[in-house]
């Protein structure tokens, strides 16, 4: 059984569900945040929306930075409440993850791994584990994204990509291998391999630069991540070797239009 599997075992969260009836400072603030992020009704005038939706956006980044009882207080209204608006579904759980990472973490953990959750739910804990608990991020979502075919229902793999990349950032893991198994991986969904081969645009080396080609002579008629392949390529190596290497691929290429693309790509590389 992989990490994610042997993860989602546990149904336990660390949060208890927010009392009835409860005054304290911290659930009257989340209460406020409550009514901030409720969507509004749409006959409001333009200015009137403009007017909420930056209300809520304050709200957020304000709370995100409050002590752990604000953070807690916002995850147990989320049991406790059960809301339909995704929307406050979601920044309760980017309060009490931002605020209180520590008893945040299991709650995302079981809402990454566990089949049975809201989508939208389980798609914002990944980005929210990614970037409050990076490590747990990567113990999860690498076993996953290393898989040919995922083996369960997850989140589009784009987000867990997405997440991925996120951990790595914040605990400086190189990400260049799993983001090279996504791009090569010919049953990955589309927008996550053509993320992984943007990312990898970023990162120069030697992996990098042999998936790029190898992506760019894909025969799987998927020319937009070609392109992408290209255009990665064009970034991370010196014009002269970059310009080898399209030149070589254009010449054997039987698709006009990739020719052209190409041939394009030749003169504003190389002139």
């Amino acid at each position: 059984m992989d990490a994610a599997q042997g993860a989602g075992e546990s149904h336990a969260t660390p949060v208890d569900a927010a009392a009835p009836g409860d005054r304290s400072p911290e659930a009257v603030a989340i209460t406020e945040l409550v009514r901030t992020l409720t969507p509004p009704d749409l006959t409001w005038t333009s200015d009137r929306l403009d007017a909420h939706f930056h209300a809520g956006r304050e709200a957020l980044a304000r709370l995100k930075q409050a002590e752990p009882a604000l953070g807690r207080a916002a995850l147990g209204r989320l049991l406790a409440d059960n809301p339909e608006e995704i929307p406050v579904r979601n920044g309760l759980l980017e309060v009490g993850a931002h605020s209180a990472p520590d008893d945040a973490e299991p709650l995302l953990v079981q809402l990454v791994t566990e089949y049975g959750h809201r989508m939208s739910d389980r798609t914002e804990a990944v980005r929210l584990l990614a970037q409050t608990s990076p490590a747990r991020a990567e113990e999860l979502l690498g076993p996953l994204l290393r898989q040919e075919r995922l083996r369960q229902t997850m989140p589009d793999a784009e987000f867990l990509l997405a997440g991925w990349v996120t951990a790595c950032e914040q605990t400086g893991t190189d990400p260049v291998e799993v983001l090279s198994t996504v791009a090569g991986n010919i049953f990955m969904q589309d927008a996550a391999r053509h993320q992984a081969v943007e990312e990898l645009g970023k990162h120069p080396g030697t992996l990098s630069r042999a998936t790029l080609e190898a992506v760019l002579v894909e025969s799987t008629g998927n020319g937009y991540l070609r392109r992408k392949a290209a255009q990665a390529l064009s970034a991370s190596l010196p014009a002269e070797t970059a310009c080898s290497i399209f030149k070589r691929v254009a010449e054997q290429e039987a698709d006009q239009n990739m020719v052209i693309f190409l041939l394009n790509m030749l003169e504003e590389a190389c002139g």
